[in-house]
């Protein structure tokens, strides 16, 4: 009897990881090397998930999506222009051993829906429209994030994004969001604390860190209204123009505190925020 108890429970123990191990991976693979429709590999290292979404689909909450060195990371257009989630907390990074990665985007923008890292990634965004990260009230971390050659400058965004008439695209949204650059990052355009054709209904934290001159934007307390142009002419590498600033159409209805630490920028502009913007300084420059 007691034999057999002990086989049973060594039997239901090994169902179980197995179960963990097929759906909830802590560490998974990726490297974009056959077609955008294959939807192969298991998440090792030797076989690594050909496409990104499968990648963050099999990862577990508060994992780490590994890009294989020498190949890149790659998200397909999800259509009807729009935005990629990211659903999970995740961190992004190369594999171990490996300087840099690519992860490459044709989606029209990424929205976060829990707290995500980027780290040591070189990002190409190869779609104009909503060129954008949209915190939408979680914590996204840049750390030594670069651009790749001819992709899109990258706005980063605290609040989310919005149709025309100023519904949000993506209906569900954290309350407190946070963005954090440190480091060399290349690839960002401006910081927006509000969001594109929209209100925010939340404060928001700004943190920039150890960036050298010319290599962010602009920082602005508000929202803005996204750009026009010719979305037809995909080719084009004129960098599409940034969203326009507007604190009064696109409020932050919270306050927003911005912390530079060694961070060279040409331009702050705190209006837009209900409760005020508030502006810490420690900087070199």
């Amino acid at each position: 009897g007691l034999v057999i108890g002990i086989v049973t429970v060594g039997i239901l123990c090994a169902i179980g990881v197995k179960g963990y191990a097929e759906t909830s991976k802590v560490i998974v693979y990726t490297a974009f090397t056959k077609s955008i429709t294959d939807t192969s590999g298991d998440g090792t290292k030797e076989n690594p998930y050909n496409r990104f979404e499968d990648a963050l689909e099999n990862v577990a909450d508060g994992g780490t999506i590994y890009i294989i060195a020498g190949e890149k990371g790659f998200i397909n257009d999800p259509t009807e222009d729009m935005p990629f989630v990211i659903n999970k907390s995740v961190t992004i990074q190369p594999e171990p051993g490996s300087n840099g990665a690519v992860l490459s985007s044709r989606a029209p923008g990424i929205v976060l829906g829990a707290d995500v890292t980027f780290e040591n990634i070189t990002l190409g965004f190869a779609n104009g429209y909503h060129d954008q990260i949209f915190v939408n009230g979680h914590t996204l971390t840049m750390q030594n994030v670069s651009r790749e050659t001819g992709s899109r400058l990258v706005d980063l965004v605290g609040g989310t994004v919005c149709d025309s008439t100023g519904n949000p695209l993506v209906e569900e949204q954290g309350n407190n969001s946070k963005i954090i650059v440190k480091g060399s990052s290349t690839c960002i355009g401006n910081i927006y604390a509000g969001s594109i054709n929209g209100t925010w209904n939340s404060s928001v934290s700004i943190q920039v860190t150890d960036i050298p001159n010319g290599q962010i934007g602009e920082i602005y307390g508000s929202g803005a209204n996204e750009a026009t142009y010719d979305r037809d002419d995909w080719f084009s590498m004129e960098e599409p123009p940034a969203p326009v600033a507007d604190g009064v159409t696109y409020p932050v209805n919270g306050q927003v505190t911005i912390s530079m630490e060694n961070a060279s920028l040409s331009l702050v502009e705190g209006t837009g925020a209900s409760e005020g913007t508030k502006l810490y300084c420690k900087t070199k420059y």
